[in-house]
Parts: C-alpha cells; structure tokens; sequence
C-alpha cells in the first residue's frame, strides 16, 4: 500500500479543556490501533507523559503549575501509521496548532478531517480580529496598533496652539508611543490569549483572561456612553 502524509498548521485562538483533548487523543487512538502518547509540558520546564489522560489531567504539577503545551502521538509499524497533534502556547508568532499524519490516504484523509473539526470547534471569537490566521493579516494587524500608539501619543503631546519645539518631538513622542503600544499589547495578551488551557492550574488563567476581557469590554462601551452623559447632564 502507497504511503501518504498530510500535515497542517492553524493560526487563531483557541481554548482547549480535557474533553477535547479526549476527543483528539480517541481519534489518534482510532487511527493508529493503539493508545497514543500524551504529554504536558509545564512552566518550570516540567514535562510529564502519559497513555492515560486522566492520570495526567489529575498529576499535582498540573494542578499546580500552569500548561504551556500538549502534544499527542500515535504510531505503529502494522499498518505503517503515525499521527502527531500538538498545541503549542508558547509559539511567538504564529503556528500554535500543527498536525501530521502518515499512513495509507484513505485513513489519512479521514483522520485529518476528523481532526479539523474538532479544532475548528475550539475557535474562540476574538481570534479572527486579533489573531489572524496569515502573515499578511498578521503583519497589517502589527503594523496597525503600532502607528496608532505614535499617533496617540503625538496627539497628547501637541495640542491645537502650542508652541512646541520640532527637535523636542522625538525626545517626547516616541518614548511615550512605545509605552502605550506595550500596554496595548500586554493588555492584549493577557485578555486575548492566542491558546488557553482549561486543564488544572491553567484553568485559573483562562478564568482570568475572560474576567480580563469582560472588563476591558465593558470598558470600551460604558466609557463613551459615561462621557456623553457627563458632558451633556452634568457640565451644561
């Protein structure tokens, strides 16, 4: 029988708990003949592994220290199969979900689209605005904020009438773009999470960064809304 290998990468957000991970670790169980290998790999550079899910969702470094990736593997020599699906939170930019299979096409084919349903389930909203999928997008959606923080920070240094030095400008505009693109970003990251865990100690932060959207918004509608009724109720 002809071999065959099919792989991909997924750019987006994505929120993932254990029954999804059953979900996946079934579908490799199915595809390869055998129990495949789970493993987590934890902050403090721990890394545990198991066939049993279970065990490893229940582990005490996983109830105590946060997951920064999971990765399941299948393989076996009759019939020649391997399967390899891996979350990855610690990605810098992108490439946070891959996949690869290897076996007959048939199987193959079947398993891949098994698989790109279930992580396609696992989208959450924002991932489409903040975390596109493409580096063209990306790189629009980096450049973007950016040239929007120096933008900002021109507008609070200058204001209508004032007489401001030119050679002044840079010394004061550019430190103060920089910082408010870092909040920008850090505020992005922490509410907007590009892959969250909801598995033992990670399920605080993925609790965390859902309270932190909320608020942040909350804070996007009330605070115009708060504005005009002061400016039209309270200052006339």
């Amino acid at each position: 029988m002809a071999g065959y290998r099919t792989s991909f990468k997924k750019n987006s957000a994505y929120l993932i708990g254990e029954d999804d991970l059953k979900r996946l670790r079934d579908i490799a169980a199915t595809f390869v003949g055998n129990d495949p290998e789970i493993t987590f790999e934890l902050v403090g550079d721990h890394k545990i592994e198991d066939t049993d899910l279970s065990a490893l969702v229940s582990d005490s470094y996983v109830a105590s220290k946060r997951l920064l990736k999971v990765s399941i593997h299948g393989r076996n020599s009759k019939p020649s199969r391997s399967i390899h699906i891996e979350f990855d939170s610690a990605a810098y930019v992108m490439d946070f979900v891959s996949v690869d299979i290897n076996g007959d096409k048939k199987h193959s084919v079947s398993a891949r689209t098994e698989i790109e349903t279930v992580i396609d389930g696992l989208q959450v909203w924002y991932g489409r605005f903040f975390l596109p999928p493409h580096m063209s997008s990306y790189m629009v959606g980096f450049t973007f904020p950016l040239v929007a923080s120096f933008a900002v920070a021109a507008y609070l240094v200058i204001r209508p009438g004032q007489q401001f030095p030119p050679t002044e400008l840079p010394v004061t505009v550019l430190p103060l773009g920089g910082l408010i693109y870092l909040v920008y970003q850090a505020a992005k990251t922490w509410a907007f999470p590009h892959l969250a865990f909801e598995i033992g100690r990670s399920k605080r932060f993925a609790n965390g960064t859902r309270t932190a959207r909320n608020f942040l918004l909350t804070a996007m509608v009330l605070g115009p809304v708060i504005k005009w009724v002061v400016d039209k109720y309270l200052l006339r």
